[in-house]
């Protein structure tokens, strides 16, 4: 259901900012970056589902970075 994939994308991009790896402000300019987003654009809550499973995707692959690194 869509609901459940708001929830994930939220609880994979909180966790970027909410880890310490960076602050929040950081966490939505990365997010613009890694999705080729404006700053008008880059509101979570007008994701459609597809833009929620990018996002979701993108964090997946930082905190797989982060374990690799860490």
């Amino acid at each position: 259901a869509a609901s459940d994939v708001y929830k994930r994308q939220h609880k994979a991009f909180d966790w970027m900012w909410k880890s310490g790896l960076m602050t929040k402000w950081q966490a939505y300019k990365w997010m613009q970056g890694k999705l080729a987003l404006t700053d008008e654009q880059a509101h979570i809550a007008k994701f459609s589902e597809y833009m929620c499973d990018r996002l979701i995707i993108e964090c997946n692959k930082a905190l797989e970075n982060q374990r690799i690194a860490a």
